[in-house]
């Protein structure tokens, strides 16, 4: 859909900000959301009782604009502070998290340490909710983000030493979504959808995967970096469901259980068993197997585009 394209404003960047609300420890339980009656009208396969929120262990989430995390069983609020929370997500080697913090006018890239109550860094990026997804660059300690321009998306890169922001060259516009592997590969979906493309840069070279959808976005790797999971559309009027890629054959199994829930920010498990995802019908978070079982609703919600693991 063609925009008109007008000039991207520059970049303010603040390093080492202090953040002026520490965040909280305390325990707290989420109520279990209410079951959609029509639930078992879309999905029959899908549980209607809760699945043990223990089963997810080191999820994090954003819900209300704060940042939470299931540890031991329990969800515990990370954040209290006014501003908003969205775009969370792990660092590849799960150490740390990184969301944006901020309104529709200013927009803080926060980067908190697992286990620390105070987060570590902020950068003031003066880009309010024009701001996308962001990702910590295992190779370079480099923060990249992407920001929503005329007419297409961009990705930035804030130099760990410097902390000067730069233009990120990748081969085609992100759409937005983009995601990082240990190894320093890097994976997008393209401004330019219907077919899908998906590109994953590795070593330097970029090459667009074969998936045959009509739509594909937000991919993101498992921990040992060898599959893609990703929403996407076998055509533009069908129902989203996960698919997941194997990057060395390059193919494309989708999830059939996840047909009629919504499925968006999905995410593997630290072990890559298990996917997690959020269900844009009524922001509730599910689990499901990669074996395409039975999805398991568990008792919490997530805000959109803020579910990591």
């Amino acid at each position: 859909m063609a925009r008109r394209l007008v000039a991207c404003a520059a970049i303010v960047l603040s390093a080492l900000l202090c953040v002026g609300c520490a965040a909280s420890s305390a325990k707290t339980t989420i109520p279990q959301p209410s079951q959609p009656a029509t639930e078992a009208a879309t999905n029959a396969s899908a549980t209607s009782a809760p699945a043990d929120i223990a089963r997810a262990e080191g999820l994090a989430y954003v819900t209300d604009g704060q940042v939470w995390r299931v540890e031991r069983g329990v969800a515990r609020m990370l954040t209290r502070t006014a501003e908003e929370k969205r775009s969370l997500a792990y660092s590849p080697d799960r150490t740390r998290l990184l969301f944006v913090s901020g309104d529709g006018m200013t927009a803080n890239i926060v980067s908190l340490r697992v286990g620390s109550p105070t987060p570590l860094l902020v950068y003031a990026t003066g880009q309010g909710s024009l701001i996308g997804a962001v990702r910590l660059d295992p190779a370079t300690g480099d923060v990249l983000y992407t920001y929503y321009g005329e007419p297409y998306t961009f990705m930035r890169r804030i130099d760990a030493r410097s902390r000067k922001p730069q233009l990120e060259t990748v081969g085609e516009h992100p759409n937005g979504d983009f995601d990082f592997a240990r190894d320093g590969s890097l994976v997008y979906a393209s401004f330019e959808q219907d077919p899908a493309r998906v590109i994953v840069r590795h070593a330097g070279a970029e090459r667009a995967l074969a998936l045959r959808l009509s739509m594909a976005t937000e991919p993101v790797f498992s921990a040992d970096g060898t599959r893609l999971v990703l929403s996407g559309r076998s055509s533009q009027t069908g129902p989203s469901s996960l698919w997941v890629v194997d990057l060395a054959s390059g193919g494309a199994t989708q999830i059939k259980s996840t047909i009629g829930l919504e499925p968006e920010s999905p995410a593997f498990s630290p072990q890559g068993a298990v996917l997690a995802f959020r269900s844009a019908r009524d922001g509730a978070l599910w689990l499901v197997g990669l074996d395409g079982g039975k999805p398991e609703r568990l008792a919490l919600k997530a805000d959109t585009g803020s579910v990591t693991w």
